[in-house]
Formats: C-alpha cells, sequence, structure tokens
C-alpha cells in the first residue's frame, strides 16, 4: 500500500506517482507478461 508524506506539496506527489507510472510502462512493454 502506497503512503503519501503529507508534508510535501501537491504537485511533488503527483510528479512522483507519474514517474512511478511511466517506469512500470516501460517495464511493461521491455517485459511483456507472458
Amino acid at each position: 500500500m502506497l503512503r503519501f508524506d503529507d508534508t510535501k506539496p501537491e504537485a511533488e506527489v503527483e510528479r512522483q506517482v507519474a514517474a512511478r507510472l511511466e517506469r512500470q510502462e516501460i517495464l511493461v512493454r521491455e517485459h511483456p507478461p507472458q
């Protein structure tokens, strides 16, 4: 379960989530599920 630091600005949290999703998409594209 993801826990977000409430002291972080909303924009920073959004940026981190976007970066995490982008990494996940790249991983799936490079290693598609069987």
